[in-house]
């Protein structure tokens, strides 16, 4: 739960001018760099886009992309709502994304997997394998209830006995005109760009309002550009915008909505970011204090706390929603170039460079001292901020040795629960303040304080004991708790 005031460098540290290089298509649409306009999925891409059909967060659809079994099952899955399903039992599902729609899919017999067990093999159904436009056929035809076609197709290379049906069913409803008038090309690689269009013409074509303009899409900009931890989870921004989540998901907090976002921030139990496309925030996550709630209109930066949220509109005016038992959510006055959401009080860096805290003080964590500061991170019972001296200052509660910080110049602090990291101006990391978890086993006293050596780009302090850093080259290192700082991302 970290703001640094970086200008138009981001929130974290600036881009350089070669990681703005992109390879976007001109008159790119839809919501993507890579997609055109006036071509046959043009449209659809746009629907799937404004539906958050298929969970793509960056700014490349790649159309001509294959896609696989388990991407098709979360597609259709989220195109019919998420249908809860009993659970399926197949050993090689992996992605927790596609768990659910995978169940979904077998309890409405679209799919019985590539290996039932009947044989004593492990039963399986194989999400990564690629499907073919023929296999899209059965799954599609399934999915309506396998309706009979008054017609045949006209295509002559459907030649396999299973494929008929579906393929003069799709060819009958205008689902396809296949890939020339008399071929449907069945063993071809299903392409992103084929499948959407199936489904949006399964839909009978909604009307959508194709986005005249699209963040500039770089497939290979896959670095990550900004960290932030939550509560017992964490999330990353690449160079495309995506936005990749790990860890505790038990309020769906690592689960990113589609599109391409300029900023991101873990709270709690929820999740904040700033779409690229319309500078909106969305949330998601645990709602059970309106934190999800976001108040419409443009904004330049978020930040989620433990169950209330606070971001910085483009005029720059303070706001905060959710939880609001001490105040923590109540709008200051004046303008602001950052704002912090902490546990239970919120501070904000003002565009005179003076910090104003509002909220829970019981601990003097929201009376900012006097002076000029660049960033203010706020935790669970005290602040720390960097003054313009690039110095760190600390207040509130000193229990945990919060307050203690390391001497020497540095560009960014993150605050935690009861304890808090910051970056040197040489990139190394320091932490101090200590957390005991009685759940654990181990003592975790020193896990926070146990930062790697190298150079960093950007550290984040978790609310529990883990923390995460971004590498000189865009990777992330995380420490802490085994359970929080396993499964991430690489670039």
């Amino acid at each position: 739960m970290r703001v640094r005031l970086t200008g138009l460098c981001g929130l974290v540290f600036c881009l350089s001018a070669a990681s703005l290089m992109v390879s976007s298509p001109a008159g790119a649409v839809s919501g993507f760099g890579d997609v055109e306009s006036e071509r046959f999925f043009t449209e659809a891409v746009q629907w799937s886009f404004e539906n958050n059909i298929t969970g793509i967060t960056g700014a490349c659809f790649e159309p001509t992309k294959g896609v696989s079994r388990g991407e098709t099952a979360l597609w259709f899955h989220n195109m019919e709502g998420k249908p809860e399903a009993t659970p399926h039992d197949f050993t090689d599902v992996a992605n927790p994304a596609q768990d659910a729609a995978i169940s979904w899919m077998v309890a409405e017999g679209i799919t019985t997997g590539t290996d039932d067990g009947s044989t004593g093999n492990p039963k399986t159904f194989s999400p990564n394998d690629i499907l073919t436009r023929a296999q899209l056929a059965a799954f599609l035809h399934r999915l309506d209830g396998e309706p009979e076609p008054t017609q045949d197709h006209p295509f002559v290379d459907i030649e396999r006995p299973w494929q008929q049906e579906p393929v003069s069913w799709l060819a009958e409803s205008g689902i396809t005109t296949g890939t020339s008038a008399t071929e449907f090309s069945p063993n071809n690689t299903l392409q992103r760009n084929q499948l959407i269009t199936f489904m949006w013409r399964y839909q009978d074509r909604p009307a959508v309002t194709v986005s005249p303009t699209s963040p500039q899409c770089d497939p290979n900009n896959t670095a990550f550009t900004a960290i932030t931890a939550g509560g017992l989870h964490s999330c990353a921004l690449n160079g495309n915008g995506a936005i990749h989540c790990w860890g505790d998901n038990s309020h769906g907090q690592t689960v990113v909505p589609s599109g391409t976002f300029s900023a991101v921030s873990a709270g709690g139990s929820h999740t904040c970011a700033v779409r690229s496309t319309d500078n909106r925030v969305v949330c998601w996550g645990d709602k059970a204090r309106g934190q999800l709630t976001a108040p419409s209109g443009e904004f330049r930066t978020v930040n989620a706390g433990k169950s209330h949220s606070c971001g910085v509109r483009t005029n720059g005016r303070a706001v905060c929603w959710g939880d609001n038992r001490y105040n923590q959510s109540n709008n200051p006055s004046g303008s602001f170039q950052a704002v912090t959401a902490g546990n239970n009080h919120s501070c904000g860096l003002k565009t005179d460079n003076t910090i104003d805290c509002w909220g829970d003080n019981t601990s003097g964590q929201a009376t900012a001292p006097e002076g000029t500061f660049v960033m203010v991170s706020a935790g669970e019972s005290h602040t720390c901020g960097i003054a313009t001296n690039n110095s760190i200052q600390c207040w509130g509660n000193n229990d945990n040795n919060n307050l203690d910080a390391p001497p020497g110049a540095f560009q960014q602090v993150s605050v935690g629960n009861t304890q808090s990291c910051a970056l040197a101006e040489s990139g190394s990391i320091s932490c101090w303040g200590t957390e005991q978890i009685s759940s654990s086993s181990t003592s975790n006293a020193d896990l926070i304080t146990s930062a790697p050596p190298g150079n960093f780009n950007a550290v984040a302090t978790g609310l529990f004991v883990h923390a995460c850093a971004l590498t000189a080259d865009g990777d992330i290192s995380c420490w802490g708790i085994p359970a929080v700082v396993t499964n991430i991302p690489t670039s």
